[in-house]
């Protein structure tokens, strides 16, 4: 836990160190060979679990800790990554995604303070890139942090995503509320030891969907319910209502409506399963509240169902019709 000097200060002014690329890069190497050490010891039963949540932590906060001056973004929006920021990115990945199936083993203080680093490195800060779009960029999907969310407890990540506000700022990302600008960097930065990434657009859409894997994954973990999922993000107490609730279910809707009338070069099966399992989350999590259900199935699901049905079977080929059918079934089982 000691952050092998990558958070030391200067003992004259107290300003942060910022280590060199090579510490970095040596750093995310020593934290990825302890965790395979881990996991090859565990297959002897010998169980790790804390020390591979205690590494997955660290290199979390390291990632996390990054400032600014880590991307270029040349006139051509073509968008570049520090190498050693690419590498943290990808061990962080695959330390969450090893560390997350030993929560359950793990003591609660430390499993919380592995949920917090994970949900907290998911938050977009204020600047045009962050970390959590770098993840995003090798991770569209946010499988890791959907492993995590499988794992924790649904009460942490509540707790967390009021905490943090990432769950706000998650549902206004699907929404299409909250964008992100990204200007061209001074060329006086260039630096040849970089990762070419994609360009501006490339990264809006990984971190759209990340966004909707992140919102799926909080919906999954507290089955949708309304007495776990924070619907009322501008309230604290009173019934939910149908607006609450057609804020969260509408992006993933609006997904499945494009694959409807698009096909599955714009919404394939991978994106139409995430958007379907969210949906169908949410929708079971309100059943009970008739009233709300019926107002929020009959606003979002059931126009595209009945469009579908009066075409015929032959249009209901593709993953995302396929889904629109299976969430109007849950009318019908309701």
């Amino acid at each position: 836990r000691s952050g092998l000097g990558i958070s030391c200060c200067d003992n004259d002014v107290g300003t942060p160190y910022r280590p060199s690329s090579d510490i970095l890069i040596r750093y995310a190497r020593i934290h990825s060979h302890l965790d395979g050490l881990c996991g090859q010891s565990s297959s002897y039963g010998i169980d790790f679990g804390a020390q591979r949540v205690d590494l997955a932590t660290n290199v979390a906060d390291a990632v996390n800790g990054r400032e600014d001056g880590w991307y270029q973004v040349d006139s051509t929006q073509q968008i570049r990554f520090d190498r050693d920021m690419a590498i943290l990115v990808r061990t962080l990945i695959d330390l969450l995604t090893s560390a997350a199936p030993t929560l359950e083993s793990t003591p609660e203080e430390e499993c919380k303070r592995f949920v917090s680093s994970a949900v907290r490195i998911f938050a977009k800060k204020e600047a045009d890139i962050s970390p959590v779009h770098a993840i995003a960029s090798r991770d569209p999907y946010a499988d890791c942090f959907s492993l995590v969310g499988r794992f924790a407890q649904p009460a942490i990540l509540v707790q967390l995503s009021v905490e943090t506000g990432i769950l706000s700022d998650v549902i206004e990302r699907c929404n299409g509320e909250q964008g992100i600008s990204i200007a061209a960097t001074d060329a006086s930065m260039d630096n040849l030891d970089m990762v070419t990434v994609g360009t501006t657009s490339d990264l809006e859409h990984c971190f759209f969907l990340q966004s909707l894997s992140i919102l799926r994954t909080f919906l999954v973990a507290t089955a949708g319910s309304e007495a776990l999922f924070p619907y009322q993000l501008n309230r604290s107490t009173g019934p939910i209502t149908e607006g609450d609730t057609l804020r969260v279910l509408n992006p993933f809707v609006n997904v499945l409506a494009a694959g409807v009338s698009e096909g599955g070069d714009i919404v394939d099966e991978a994106l139409a399963s995430i958007c379907e399992e969210a949906s169908s989350a949410m929708l079971r999590g309100i059943m009970r509240n008739k009233r709300v259900f019926e107002a929020v199935f009959d606003a979002s699901i059931a126009p595209i169902a009945r469009d579908l049905l009066a075409r015929g079977t032959s249009d209901r080929s593709n993953a995302a019709s396929a889904a629109i059918m299976r969430l109007h079934q849950l009318h019908t089982a309701s």
